[in-house]
């Protein structure tokens, strides 16, 4: 029975070791064949971390066309952050507003892959009142270096290692 007990531990214990842990990972998204309505294009990336839901570092040029060229970019103090329809979509604007950029997707952007542009949201708009509108492109998402645990998978790690060492100790105190 102890030893049969002592098995079921020890596999447990290798299956907590070996588990894959949950991951937020950034991902880099980077624009392909993006066009507008006026002719004009956009090239680019922008890297958003799926498990704090938040922006990065990103730069987006635009040509120019009905409006000016532009770039928007993390260097210049611009803003990325997910738009109203969450996953699906996200907003770049410089600080100073005036000019804003949607980027829109028809799934959610959870990871690596390609994703299809959603054309009727996505756009870019000088104060909003002078609008372009993608009519096509895609957007390819990477994985950004190691992928970090997530603090659930850690707080889990820490009945497995206090079992562990209740295990040595009590081997300890039989040998002695």
């Amino acid at each position: 029975m102890k030893k049969s007990l002592s098995a079921v531990f020890a596999s447990a214990v290798l299956a907590c070791a070996f588990a894959a842990p949950a991951q937020a990972e950034p991902i880099k998204f980077t624009l392909q064949d993006l066009t507008f309505d006026d002719g004009s294009a956009a090239s680019g990336y922008f890297v958003f971390d799926t498990g704090t839901w938040t922006g990065g570092d990103f730069s987006v040029s635009i040509t120019e066309g009905l409006l000016p060229a532009f770039t928007y970019s993390s260097a210049a103090d611009g803003m990325l952050i997910p738009d109203m329809l969450g996953a699906y979509s996200f907003f770049m604007t410089p600080n100073e507003g005036g000019r804003y950029f949607n980027i829109a997707f028809t799934s959610i952007a959870a990871g690596p892959g390609t994703y299809d542009l959603n054309l009727e949201y996505t756009y870019d708009c000088s104060g909003c009142g002078t609008f372009r509108t993608a009519t096509g492109g895609s957007v390819i998402g990477e994985a950004l270096g190691a992928a970090v645990p997530e603090p659930g998978t850690l707080a889990l790690m820490l009945p497995v290692l206090g079992a562990l060492g209740v295990a040595a100790r009590r081997r300890k105190q039989a040998a002695a």
